[in-house]
């Protein structure tokens, strides 16, 4: 059908079932039809989906957790289309940059443990974190970013030396988290 080899799956789809409709048969128009079908439920889906480290997941997910994979820029790009996300763990994935993540302003949980992030300035625009863990980071730099997640309750920066001027600095901005 011309319409299919536009690339017009839908509308190959209708000029088909319009044809059966009115009589029309045969096995090859059938095949078609299912095939094209077929093809057209695939499309759909993948509208509804990202991919990430090589797994699909929908784009209205409110959870994610990936472990132990080495994510790309690309899979981190992926991950920031999950704009309903609210909690979100990506530990042990060889994550230095995180930049991608300063979209998903509805995370309330974030979990980037085991990492190599040193840069703490996309997480400022994470005004919803409640909770953030971070250990196992060891180069983690200025804490200056995280003064900006006023409800954070929970913070976890397990294997970064802090100085005594740091924690009172962040037990006055961050009062319910220390």
């Amino acid at each position: 059908l011309p319409a299919a080899a536009l690339g017009d799956l839908g509308g190959a789809v209708e000029a088909l079932e319009g044809w059966a409709a009115t009589g029309g048969s045969g096995a090859e128009a059938s095949a078609l039809l299912e095939e094209y079908r077929a093809q057209l439920a695939e499309q759909e889906q993948e509208q509804l989906t990202v991919t990430i480290a090589g797994e699909r997941y929908a784009l209205d997910s409110q959870t994610l957790a990936i472990t132990g994979r080495k994510l790309t820029a690309e899979d981190l790009e992926a991950v920031s289309a999950l704009t309903k996300l609210s909690s979100l763990s990506l530990n042990s994935c060889s994550l230095s940059d995180i930049s991608a993540l300063s979209s998903l302003t509805q995370l309330t949980t974030l979990s980037l443990e085991d990492n190599d992030i040193s840069d703490l300035t996309p997480l400022a625009a994470l005004r919803s974190l409640e909770a953030l863990y971070l250990g196992g980071n060891a180069n983690l730099g200025s804490l200056e970013p995280l003064k900006a997640l006023t409800g954070l309750t929970t913070l976890d920066i397990r294997g970064r030396e802090i100085s005594s001027e740091e924690f009172e600095d962040l037990e006055a901005t961050l009062p319910g988290c220390i």
